[in-house]
């Protein structure tokens, strides 16, 4: 795996915000690396019910997944907390700004700035503790992160076959690309990815 490669980066971005929500147990209806003409790699889950630092931990999780995926393998035993900090200092957030930077509107950070209850200080201490969570389910997020790289998208059904260490079907691959074209409508509906 190129871990600078912007594929991988993606995937490890929106791996990240798939498995923090399934650790928060918050449904996750889409998870996509597909980019190109009006079409932005996204995480569909809802948080309506989900508490301030519950949408903060989905938010942040994308950095945090990134960070993970560049300073931790799959076989690491140990959770390296300056290795981690070193790439969340240089992690990339959706819009592209770097870490630290307020940015306004829908980026990742723009979305963790407004949940946030602190709204002018990045919580250090919170991207750590994800980082630690990812951590503890790295076997999980690799297996999140290999299936985004060989399907590019997956629906609901099979984030949760994946989170749970099960294998994806021919039938999750067809039931996620017909996800896809759905997808769009219920964003025009107002659904929000992240």
């Amino acid at each position: 795996m190129d871990r600078s490669s912007d594929t991988v980066r993606r995937a490890a971005h929106e791996g990240g915000h798939c498995l923090v929500a399934c650790i928060l147990g918050i449904t996750v209806a889409r998870a996509s690396i597909q980019t190109g003409d009006d079409i932005d790699a996204a995480v569909r889950c809802d948080l309506s019910r989900a508490s301030r630092s519950e949408r903060l931990w989905v938010y942040l999780s994308g950095w945090a997944g990134n960070a993970y995926m560049r300073s931790h393998d799959k076989h690491s035993k140990s959770f390296n907390v300056e290795a981690y900090v070193q790439q969340l200092r240089s992690a990339k957030d959706g819009a592209g700004s770097t870490l630290g930077v307020v940015v306004l509107g829908r980026s990742d950070m723009a979305l963790a700035m407004r949940a946030s209850p602190i709204k002018a200080i990045l919580p250090r201490s919170t991207l750590i503790e994800i980082g630690k969570e990812i951590h503890q389910r790295r076997v999980a997020f690799y297996s999140i992160l290999d299936a985004l790289l060989t399907e590019y998208s997956l629906d609901e059904e099979a984030i949760s076959k994946v989170y749970n260490g099960n294998h994806i079907t021919d039938e999750d691959r067809s039931r996620s690309r017909n996800a896809d074209l759905d997808h769009w409508t219920a964003v025009s509906a107002g659904n929000k990815s992240i």
